[in-house]
């Protein structure tokens, strides 16, 4: 579990890392995906070094410990870019539904999240945003009628691997990497992966 303290910190860096990455400077030596270097992203933001006293492990839990933070990590954990609205949508609605005792909750009570006020504001057709966001293949959730849903776990198991195969994941992971060259990449067990 953790305390009241660490997720104060984690708020806080995560408002330094939005505010950073909002920057001018950010901006300017962000590359083609709009990442970041975490490295770099702590000498434009002096506060954030700071805070996380140069530790860029302290970075990396306090994004990961809240996917509604507005914040992305790359794969390999090394960069950091602004969360677009339709990531954020996602990141809500799969919270939301996880602690929903129902696991489904209704299409306005997700409308109406705190966590997506600012994000919603300025669209013309906050549904259809909504709409376009639960029907990525990345959602482990979706739109059913006016209710938000968990996806069947075949298709969302289905998703996890065919990212963990993708190149993109592979030319980080050299473990799974060489497992699969050494099945001669036709088949690998389900325990390689998990």
């Amino acid at each position: 579990k953790t305390s009241s303290a660490a997720v104060a910190k984690a708020a806080r860096v995560l408002a330094l890392l939005r505010e950073g990455l909002a920057g001018r400077e950010a901006r300017a030596c962000a590359d083609e995906e709009g990442y970041v270097a975490i490295t770099k992203l702590m000498r434009i933001k002096t506060e954030l070094q700071r805070e996380t006293y140069g530790s860029t492990r302290t970075i990396i839990t306090a994004v990961e410990s809240q996917a509604c933070g507005g914040v992305c990590l790359d794969v390999g954990h090394r960069r950091l870019r602004r969360q677009s609205a339709e990531e954020l949508v996602r990141a809500v609605a799969e919270r939301e539904v996880e602690a929903s005792p129902q696991a489904e909750i209704p299409l306005a009570e997700l409308l109406a999240a705190p966590d997506l006020s600012d994000c919603l504001k300025d669209v013309a057709d906050p549904r259809k945003l909504v709409q376009s966001a639960l029907a990525h293949n990345q959602s482990a959730v979706a739109l059913r009628a006016s209710q938000v849903v968990r996806r069947p776990r075949d298709m969302h198991l289905r998703h996890n691997v065919e990212e963990l195969l993708s190149d993109q994941h592979l030319a980080h992971d050299s473990r799974l990497r060489s497992k699969l060259q050494e099945s001669g990449g036709s088949a690998v067990p389900l325990t390689w992966i998990c």
